[in-house]
C-alpha cells in the first residue's frame, strides 16, 4: 500500500524537525531553554534519519529509480489516504509548535517554524516518491499537506490556541474469505494493520465548544465534539481487483463505502495539568481519539456504537 510511509511518519511526528531550519529561525531569547532546545533538535536529527532509513528499506529500495514524474492518486482510498496526509501534515506542526514552546521559544517563531519545517519534511517524501517507479509524486497529496499546516496556523492567527484538533483512530477488523488479501495488503502485525489498513482507520475533527463560548458554562472546558470519517470494503486503491498467482481476482461485489461519525472526545491539554513533561506527554497522546459511544451514517443507515474506536 502506498501510504505506509505517511503513517510511519506520524509515529514520529513529535520530534519531526530539522536540526538546520531549528538553527536558521531561531534565536536565543531570555526565555529560550537551550538544554531542551538541544535535547530537541538531537532527537529530531536522529529521528529523521532513522525515519528516511525506515523508508528506504520497507518502501523505495525493491523498486527502481526514475526521472521525475508525477501520478493522479485523487480517486484512491475513497481519499482515506488524502485524510491521512492532511492528519499528519497537521498533526507535526501543532504538536512541534508545542515542543518549540516548551523550549522557551515564543509562538510567532515557533509557528513558523513548526510550519516550514512540517511542510519540509512531508514533501521530501513526494520528492522520493517522484523518482519511485513505482508511484510518482501526487499533487493532492501536497494539496493535503498543505491544508493540513493550513489549519495549525489559522488557528494560531484566529485565537492563538488549537480549538480544533485533528485526530486519529484504528480498530480491528476481521475480514472472513479475503484475509489473505489483507494480508497481502495491509500486513499481519498489530502496528502494520494500524498504519497501512484504511478499512480500520477513521480520522476526527475534534471540536472543543467551551473555547468558542465566552460565558462560563455548565460544558467541562476538556469536553469536545468530534467528527469522523472512514471507509471500509477497500481491498485495493481504485478498486476490488487483483491478481493471484497469475489469476484476476474480481470482488466488485464487496462493495466500497464511506463513514462518517459523530462522537464525544477528551482534549487531554484541557485537563489543567501544571507539571510540563506531563503536558507535553498528554499533548503527544492528544493525537488519538478518545473511545466514546458514537453514531455513524453509512450506506444511508444510521448505527448506534455503545463504544467506539
Amino acid at each position: 500500500m502506498k501510504k505506509f510511509k505517511i503513517y510511519v511518519l506520524s509515529i514520529l511526528l513529535t520530534f519531526s524537525l530539522k536540526a538546520s531550519v531549528a538553527q536558521k529561525l531561531l534565536v536565543a531569547s531570555d526565555t529560550l531553554h537551550k538544554t531542551r532546545l538541544t535535547s530537541l533538535t538531537i532527537a529530531v536529527g536522529v529521528t529523521y534519519v532513522g525515519s528516511m532509513f525506515v523508508l528506504n528499506e520497507f518502501w523505495y529500495k525493491d523498486y527502481p529509480r526514475t526521472s521525475f514524474h508525477f501520478f493522479d492518486d485523487s480517486k484512491e482510498w475513497l481519499q482515506m489516504d488524502k485524510a491521512g496526509h492532511f492528519f499528519t501534515s497537521y498533526i507535526v506542526s501543532a504538536r512541534l509548535k508545542g515542543l518549540l514552546n516548551w523550549c522557551g521559544v515564543d509562538d510567532k517563531k515557533s509557528v513558523t517554524t513548526a510550519a516550514i519545517t512540517s511542510l519540509a519534511f512531508v514533501t521530501s517524501i513526494e520528492i522520493l516518491d517522484g523518482f519511485s517507479s513505482k508511484w510518482g509524486a501526487s499533487s493532492t497529496d501536497f494539496l493535503s499537506n498543505v491544508m493540513g499546516v493550513s489549519a495549525m496556523i489559522g488557528q494560531e492567527a484566529l485565537w492563538n490556541e488549537q480549538r480544533i484538533i485533528f485526530k486519529y483512530s484504528a480498530k480491528t477488523q476481521d475480514y472472513g474469505v479475503l484475509n489473505s488479501r489483507a494480508d497481502d495488503l495491509f500486513g499481519t502485525s498489530f502496528l502494520e494493520r494500524r498504519i497501512k489498513d484504511y478499512n480500520a482507520q477513521t480520522y476526527w475533527m475534534s471540536i472543543n465548544p467551551a473555547s468558542f463560548i465566552q460565558q462560563k458554562t455548565f460544558l467541562p472546558k476538556w469536553i469536545n465534539i468530534a467528527l469522523g470519517y472512514g471507509a471500509e470494503g477497500m481491498f485495493g486503491g481504485f478498486e476490488n481487483e487483483w491478481e493471484d498467482n497469475g489469476a484476476v481476482v474480481n470482488r466488485s461485489d464487496v462493495e466500497r463505502y464511506r463513514q462518517y461519525y459523530l462522537s464525544f472526545d477528551v482534549d487531554l491539554s484541557r485537563l489543567g495539568v501544571k507539571k510540563p513533561i506531563y503536558r507535553v506527554l498528554l499533548n503527544v497522546l492528544n493525537s488519538i481519539k478518545i473511545p466514546a459511544p458514537t453514531l455513524e451514517l453509512s450506506r444511508g443507515r444510521l448505527k448506534m456504537h455503545a463504544i467506539y474506536f
